[in-house]
C-alpha cells in the first residue's frame, strides 16, 4: 500500500483529534485512520514512527508544536474516572426505565477528555413510539436528583445532558447529517447500558461511517463494564409500559408528554431536531465549526 497514503491517514487522525487538543495512543490512530481504505494496526504502528510532524511521550502522539497537549489528556483521563463513576451510577437507576432500550456517554467524557467543570452527556436509545414518554420520565427523574443540566445554569460540573435521544427506527443518522463529526461521534459513543441486541444493531444502522474511518472499531470491543439489565428486571413497570403503548399505537401517555414538552420547549430551545423518532439538543451545534477547523489543518500540512 502507498506510504503516502498511510501517512496521509495517520496525520490527518491526529490533525482531526488536535481541535480537541487530545494527542492519540498508537492505538487510536489507527482506530481513527482517515480514509478511504483500510489499514492494518501494524503498518500504522511501523509508519507512524516515520512522520517528522509528530512528536511522541509517554504513550501519545502529537504535532510537535502541541506536545504539550499530552499533559492535558493524561489531566483530563483522572478527571474522566471521576465522571464515569457517576455516570455509571445514573445509568444504572435511568435502566430501571423499561422503554430504554440503551444508554451511552457521548461528548467528551466518551473519549477521556474532561475538565472538571464539564457536565456528562448521555445518549438514549428508546423502543419505537416511547420517545416523549421516556424523556419525560427520565428527566423528572434527574431533576428529582438534582443532576439535570439546566438550560441556563452557570454551574453544570457533573450535571447530565441528555442532549441526544432516538427510538429503534430512528437510529440510522440521516444522509444530510453523515460526515466526519457525526462518524466520530457515533464510533466514541460508549455504552454504559444495553438491553439485547440494541447497540450492534444502532452500529449496523449505521456502518456508512466506515467511509470515513475504515478501521474504526465500535466502543463496544473497548468497553468490557458496561451495565447490562436483561427486560425482566423490572416486570411491573414494564408491564405498564407495555400496555400503555400496546401494539406499538401512538398512546394517551406519549401524546401528553410529547403536548407538554412541546409547549415547554417554545421558549427555552435554542438548537433542537425534534420529531416522534429523534429528539437533539445542543446549546451549539459544533458540527461547521470543527469541520471547518479540520480542513484548516489539513491544507497547513501540505504534504497530505
Amino acid at each position: 500500500m502507498d506510504s503516502k497514503y498511510i501517512h496521509s491517514g495517520i496525520l490527518r487522525a491526529i490533525l482531526y483529534a488536535d481541535i480537541f487538543q487530545y494527542p492519540l495512543t498508537a492505538h487510536e490512530v489507527c482506530r481513527f485512520f482517515i480514509g478511504n481504505t483500510p489499514v492494518s494496526k501494524v503498518v500504522v504502528q511501523k509508519e507512524i514512527k516515520n512522520i517528522p510532524s509528530l512528536a511522541f511521550s509517554d504513550g501519545y502522539y502529537a504535532l510537535k508544536e502541541k506536545k504539550h497537549n499530552i499533559r492535558k489528556r493524561i489531566d483530563s483521563e483522572k478527571i474522566s474516572t471521576q465522571k464515569y463513576v457517576i455516570a455509571k451510577k445514573i445509568c444504572f437507576l435511568l435502566s430501571h426505565i423499561p422503554t430504554i432500550l440503551l444508554i451511552g456517554i457521548s461528548g467528551g467524557l466518551a473519549m477521556n477528555n474532561v475538565q472538571q467543570d464539564d457536565d456528562i452527556d448521555l445518549f438514549v436509545i428508546t423502543k419505537n413510539n416511547m420517545l416523549w414518554t421516556t424523556r419525560l420520565v427520565t428527566l423528572l427523574i434527574l431533576r428529582i436528583m438534582g443532576v439535570q443540566r439546566r438550560k441556563k445554569s452557570l454551574h453544570v460540573s457533573n450535571k447530565i445532558c441528555l442532549n441526544m435521544m432516538v427510538t429503534v427506527s430512528g437510529m440510522a443518522i440521516p444522509n444530510k447529517k453523515r460526515n466526519l463529526f457525526t462518524a466520530h461521534e457515533v464510533a466514541q459513543m460508549k455504552p454504559l447500558f444495553i438491553r439485547g441486541d440494541i447497540y450492534k444493531r444502532f452500529l449496523l444502522a449505521n456502518r456508512w461511517i466506515y467511509t470515513f474511518l475504515p478501521n474504526v472499531i465500535p466502543a463496544e470491543a473497548g468497553i468490557q463494564k458496561y451495565i447490562h439489565i436483561d427486560s425482566h428486571l423490572s416486570p411491573k413497570g414494564t408491564s405498564f409500559f407495555e400496555a400503555a403503548h400496546g401494539n406499538d399505537k401512538v398512546n394517551m401517555f406519549e401524546f401528553v408528554a410529547k403536548k407538554l414538552q412541546l409547549w415547554y420547549m417554545r421558549s427555552h430551545v435554542t438548537t433542537e431536531v425534534v420529531s416522534d423518532t429523534i429528539l437533539a439538543f445542543h446549546p451549539k451545534d459544533y458540527t461547521e465549526t470543527v469541520l471547518k477547523k479540520y480542513n484548516e489543518r489539513v491544507k497547513r500540512y501540505k504534504k497530505i
